[in-house]
């Protein structure tokens, strides 16, 4: 048995030994696990003395479905400082754990190399986490910052990327061409 997550970055002759097996969900699938992750957070959150209400548990699973692991890593993060799980509680988590560094970053600097270099040292195999930092936290971030004039741009092209990275072979060369073009707005 052989496992992978980009068969397109194999061979054709390789490829040809081994049958493939698509483990992605169907449409009807990923709308029953996505209620079955929905009950699963509300379970987690009664049993640990949390409340949370359903457009918090969406927000949760809009950044990290289909991954139920992150889901719960958020959750123990937040409940550090809030018992009460909302979506502001969610945005000041993500701002905790020091995306505000990227966000500062982002405005300072426009040197691709650089760009690529810090990109990878921080978010290399984590795309997926800082996109979700890009997108609500980074909006309240802007605003916060007085830097809410380039919101619209930010959006277009976060959006965009998220996107693209979906369906990309290398999702850190999308986040690095996301991060470069957001960094070229504030220059």
């Amino acid at each position: 048995i052989f496992t992978g997550n980009y068969p397109e970055k194999l061979l054709a002759p390789i490829m040809s030994r081994f049958e493939q097996i698509d483990m992605n969900f169907t449409a009807e699938e990923e709308k029953e696990q996505y209620i079955n992750h929905l009950k699963r957070i509300a379970y987690i959150c009664k049993q640990e003395g949390l409340t949370i209400k359903r457009d918090a548990a969406e927000e949760l699973l809009k950044q990290y479905f289909p991954d139920l692991r992150s889901v719960i890593n958020k959750l123990q993060s937040i409940s550090r400082f809030s018992k009460d799980i909302t979506i502001e509680a969610i945005r000041q988590d993500t701002l905790k754990t020091g995306d505000t560094e990227m966000f500062e970053f982002l405005l300072k600097s426009s040197y691709p190399p650089e760009i690529y270099q810090y990109i990878k040292g921080k978010y290399m195999n984590k795309e997926r986490d800082a996109y979700s930092a890009l997108s609500g936290p980074f909006i309240d971030w802007l605003i916060a910052t007085d830097h809410g004039d380039k919101i619209a741009q930010v959006a277009v092209i976060v959006h965009k990327y998220v996107y693209e990275s979906e369906r990309s072979i290398d999702k850190l060369i999308s986040l690095l061409a996301c991060c470069t073009e957001i960094s070229r707005i504030f220059k």
